[in-house]
């Protein structure tokens, strides 16, 4: 389920970047735009998903990179010089999760401060995502990966208009203000 203006306006904290893994229908990009994202960046495995896209937003402010999001993470954010939101909304054949690859690439922004969206978390609690190695991706892992980015961070679950408690949210308590 993509998320909604009024989540990201709750959520962007004056960022100015939108950034969101798997792409999938452009709804994520069209709610970031609506939110009032000043740039948006965006990703997707899928050679259609990516064409649609680059063809869909071309008189946007908006980037769409070729690739799966920890790749395109782990060369894109070390050049990131401004906070950004991010939506983790990747998964692979609604099983496979990257969602700690991403993470992970996150740890090497020049910001240690991003605000993070992650979708589908009633998923992570029924134990639905895998890793690549089949394990499955829990919501304590995902809140030790959140904790490694930054240790001040304020971690919730909030509603979305898929369910309760859908989206973990991760902010640093002065920029939520």
């Amino acid at each position: 389920m993509p998320v909604t203006p009024p989540i990201l306006r709750r959520y962007r904290a004056g960022n100015n970047l939108f950034i969101g893994t798997g792409t999938y229908a452009g709804d994520g990009v069209k709610e970031a735009l609506a939110a009032g994202f000043k740039q948006v960046i965006t990703m997707d495995v899928r050679d259609s998903q990516v064409r649609w896209a680059r063809d869909h937003y071309k008189d946007d402010p908006v980037e769409v990179w070729h690739g799966s999001p920890h790749a395109v993470l782990s060369k894109l954010l070390p050049t990131i010089k401004e906070r950004a939101t991010f939506w983790l909304d990747a998964h692979w054949s609604g099983v496979v999760s990257f969602i700690l690859d991403e993470l992970e690439a996150i740890t090497t922004m020049r910001d240690d401060s991003p605000t993070i969206l992650i979708d589908n978390l009633q998923r992570y609690r029924q134990l639905t995502y895998r890793t690549m190695d089949r394990e499955p991706v829990t919501e304590a892992m995902l809140k030790t990966a959140l904790l490694k980015i930054n240790p001040d961070y304020l971690i919730e679950s909030i509603d979305s208009p898929a369910g309760a408690d859908e989206i973990l949210t991760a902010v640093v308590l002065e920029i939520r203000a």
